[in-house]
């Protein structure tokens, strides 16, 4: 009886252990992606194919980053939000600046955070509104769905 009850808790140990390896629980891999920098908050391959973007409340912004280097920035002015395409590039390892005919956010500096975490700060945003200005420090969250024109 004890080496039947041995053989039932053995075997009952092992199916749960298999079942807490099999949906990732015990041996999940840990995320080894960049922590910081403009690759750490990619919303996808590109912005026609993203499924998030990033919000910062207190900076009235949203910008979407693609792999491909392609941007849509999206700014608050007054009330009125205007979104913009372009396309970014890494400047230095931690900030991203944009390039475009009608672009109006045109650098995120100091970027610190990731998708995977699912915020990132800057210490400024360079934003074009009449004239060039700096403002921030800004927070964004990441918000599912993708900035469309």
């Amino acid at each position: 009886m004890k080496a039947r009850l041995v053989t039932l808790g053995l075997l009952a140990l092992g199916t749960s252990t298999s079942l807490l390896v099999a949906c990732g629980g015990a041996s999940s891999p840990k995320y080894t992606g960049p922590t910081a920098g403009p690759t750490a908050i990619l919303n996808g391959p590109s912005t026609s194919s993203a499924t998030s973007y990033w919000s910062s409340a207190n900076c009235f912004l949203k910008v979407e980053l693609g792999a491909d280097g392609t941007f849509i920035g999206d700014v608050n002015t007054d009330g009125t939000w205007t979104m913009t395409p372009g396309n970014w590039t890494a400047s230095g390892s931690s900030s991203a600046g944009t390039t475009g005919n009608t672009v109006w956010i045109d650098a995120l500096t100091s970027i610190e955070g990731s998708t995977y975490s699912g915020s990132f700060s800057v210490t400024s945003v360079g934003v074009y509104d009449t004239y060039q200005q700096n403002i921030g420090p800004c927070q964004f969250a990441l918000q599912s769905g993708a900035l469309t024109f």
